[in-house]
């Protein structure tokens, strides 16, 4: 059974560039400890933030087999991993505050009698 989670968070316009930079860096180190950080596969969105004319609205989306085996892998590496701690608070500073909760995460199972995938397509 495949799930995800999603979570959304602002960033400054101004921090755009920076947000990247610090999101791939994170990125980066879980992806080279697997051992650490238990998902299949993440992608990032961004758009205009609806309710401010400078700030972007992002989104990322995580794919996993278990979402509390998921949830301890990230509270885990935040509780023993001086890396990931140095790597969340850097993310966290370009985050406008108060966007970022546990309110703005949405966890959800797939339906997978309902799968489409179209060929030539990447299959999630």
């Amino acid at each position: 059974m495949k799930q995800i989670a999603s979570m959304r968070y602002r960033i400054k316009k101004t921090d755009h560039n920076k947000a990247l930079h610090v999101s791939r860096e994170y990125l980066d180190y879980e992806q080279t400890h697997p051992e650490i950080f238990n998902y299949n596969r993440t992608r990032y969105y961004f758009r205009d933030a609806p309710a401010n004319s400078n700030e972007e609205e992002w989104m990322f989306i995580d794919w996993f087999d278990d979402y509390q085996t998921y949830l301890n892998s990230l509270d885990s590496a935040q509780e023993k991993d001086p890396e990931a701690q140095r790597l969340r608070k850097q993310f966290m500073s370009v985050v406008v505050p108060g966007s970022l909760t546990h309110d703005s995460r949405e966890q959800w199972t797939e339906a997978e009698e309902l799968r489409v995938d179209f060929p030539g397509t990447d299959s999630i």
